[in-house]
């Protein structure tokens, strides 16, 4: 399978919904998905998605999900990058995003990158993770 073959859409039916509801029960508890979310397809699979926390009180991008990829790490960076892009055509500037205690990797990663490219620590979590601010330019 090649990568090029992987297609980054909007979920937008009932069976979108229920096919992410399928791999998320495959990585723990079934959480509401809210919009919106964005999928990873390849030859009719969905290889992973990010969605967004129903909030009333702010935007919270998560859960997402990958999985049967060789390379998560690309299929995560372009749902992250799909999922930016339609946060900036419904005209939000900034969502937060939870990172877990056992990836350090990640949060050194986004820590790196800093404010220049929009990422920022927020706060530690209750979990023992840390929440990071995403500001859309």
């Amino acid at each position: 399978m090649l990568p090029r073959e992987t297609h980054y859409r909007l979920a937008h039916s009932p069976r979108d919904y229920a096919r992410c509801h399928a791999l998320l029960r495959q990585h723990g508890p079934v959480v509401k998905l809210g919009w919106p979310t964005v999928l990873a397809e390849r030859r009719g699979e969905v290889l992973g998605f990010v969605s967004t926390r129903p909030d009333q009180r702010v935007i919270v991008a998560g859960p997402l999900v990958v999985n049967g990829t060789p390379r998560p790490g690309i299929v995560v960076m372009r749902l992250a990058d799909a999922y930016d892009r339609v946060m900036r055509k419904a005209g939000v500037t900034s969502y937060l995003f939870h990172v877990e205690p056992g990836n350090a990797r990640w949060l050194e990663i986004l820590r790196d990158l800093g404010a220049a490219s929009g990422f920022e620590v927020v706060a530690p979590a209750e979990d023992g993770g840390t929440w990071i601010r995403r500001r859309l330019g």
